[in-house]
């Protein structure tokens, strides 16, 4: 889903969890948990300074398919709106992906895995 109206830019601008990264920046704002499975939002700001028309389109498509390829991994639910840093001229979609996912896991770590579990506990006779 997308962010489409300007209410929508708003209230995430009221009280964001902000968060900066190489290629991007992003402003998030947690919903609460719904009733079924989560549903996330995607916004995307970026101005005419970023460039001319044809690469923010690049990056408006690249900021899309990224976000497409991680909605699987979301497990809770949130607005986010994405803008450019100078250096997403070069950016492609798997480094978007990437940044776009820790800015995700710094809100919500996702639960270790039964191996990171089994390896971190610590014996009682030790």
């Amino acid at each position: 889903m997308r962010l489409r109206t300007r209410q929508h830019y708003q209230r995430i601008g009221r009280h964001p969890l902000k968060f900066k990264g190489y290629w991007i920046s992003a402003d998030m704002r947690l919903l609460p948990p719904p009733h079924s499975k989560p549903s996330c939002r995607l916004g995307i700001a970026v101005g005419r300074r970023y460039g001319h028309a044809p690469q923010r389109n690049r990056f408006k498509r690249i900021v899309r398919e990224a976000f497409r390829l991680s909605y699987g991994d979301f497990s809770f639910s949130f607005d986010i709106v994405v803008r450019p840093q100078p250096n997403a001229l070069f950016a492609n979609s798997q480094d978007v992906q990437k940044e776009l996912l820790e800015f995700v896991q710094r809100i919500h770590p996702s639960p270790a895995s039964p191996q990171q579990k089994a390896s971190s506990v610590i014996p009682a006779n030790a």
